[in-house]
C-alpha cells in the first residue's frame, strides 16, 4: 500500500529533511522541495488554497509533506496497516504529540486528481476505525 511504499523509501532516505511525494503528484518548479524545508520540529506540506501560506492545519494531506529526519526517530515510519488512507493523519496526529509544529506552505505542486479505485469505500471505513481505536 501507500504508506508501505513510502516507508520503503524512508528506510533509504539520507539527509537532514525528507520530502514525501506521490507519484501522480504534479511539480510546478523544480525547487520545490527547498521550498517546503522549515527550522525547528515543523512538518510541511503545500499549501492547499490560494493566499494562505505558512498556515497551522491540524493534518497534511498524505500525497506531499516534508519532515527533519528527526521525525522519524521521534514517531516512527508510516503505519503500513492502513494501506491506503488515514496514514496521514496518523502520523500528522503522532507529529503533534511528538510536539511538532503542522505548516502549509507555497511550494509548486499540486494533486491533480483524486484516485479513483473502486476499493476507497471499504479501505475508508476499516481505516477510519483502525485510527480512533489507536486514539
Amino acid at each position: 500500500g501507500i504508506p508501505g511504499g513510502f516507508n520503503a523509501g524512508l528506510l533509504e532516505a539520507r539527509g537532514d529533511w525528507i520530502t514525501l511525494l506521490a507519484c501522480d503528484t504534479l511539480c510546478s518548479s523544480v525547487d520545490f522541495p527547498e521550498n517546503m524545508i522549515r527550522s525547528g520540529k515543523v512538518m510541511t506540506g503545500p499549501r492547499l488554497r490560494s493566499g494562505e501560506h505558512g498556515l497551522n492545519v491540524t493534518y497534511l494531506d498524505g500525497w506531499c509533506y516534508g519532515f527533519p529526519q528527526s521525525l522519524l526517530d521521534d514517531v516512527g515510519l508510516l503505519d503500513s496497516e492502513y494501506f491506503y488512507c488515514f496514514e496521514d493523519v496518523d502520523i500528522s496526529i503522532r507529529a503533534q504529540r511528538a510536539g511538532y509544529e503542522l505548516m502549509q506552505v507555497e511550494c509548486g505542486i499540486t494533486n491533480p486528481t483524486p484516485p479513483r479505485y473502486e476499493d476507497i469505500p471499504k479501505y475508508y471505513t476499516k481505516n477510519r476505525n483502525y485510527l480512533i481505536k489507536k486514539l
